[in-house]
């Protein structure tokens, strides 16, 4: 499966807050062990930056993820950026979200977090889930 990963599923990782961080270890463990491909945006990375986790996160799954050959990143064009302004606008939610979605949508992904939003103002482009969901 191919899964472009939220911000928040690595947040919960590198947190210890339990189960989500016990599922979201699950996930990657998976990954790692060519279950899932996780895909990787560049909102996703300023959002990580911004939390000041992005080196133990990518100390600790990204390197790993990445010499196992499990990591995709994907960076957004012009027109992509465009696009997304226009979904957040017409949905009411972030231009972050809104570009995940449409770069899952783009790449035959689906889109792995907690964030209810992406069910209640995104499923007309993607679908979502959560760690446990696929465990």
């Amino acid at each position: 499966m191919n899964a472009v990963v939220d911000t928040n599923i690595f947040i919960d990782f590198v947190s210890g807050k339990k189960p989500f961080a016990d599922n979201a270890l699950r996930f990657f463990k998976e990954s790692m062990q060519c279950k899932h491909f996780v895909y990787l945006t560049d909102a996703v990375i300023y959002e990580l930056e911004g939390k000041k986790v992005l080196e133990e996160v990518s100390k600790i799954i990204l390197t790993g993820l990445k010499n196992k050959g499990k990591l995709v990143f994907l960076e957004a064009t012009p027109q992509q950026k465009e696009n997304a302004k226009k979904i957040s606008t017409e949905q009411g939610i972030s231009y972050a979200d809104a570009l995940i979605a449409l770069l899952a949508k783009e790449n035959t992904c689906i889109v792995l977090t907690r964030d209810k939003h992406f069910k209640q103002n995104l499923s007309f482009l993607i679908d979502s889930f959560k760690p446990e969901d696929l465990v």
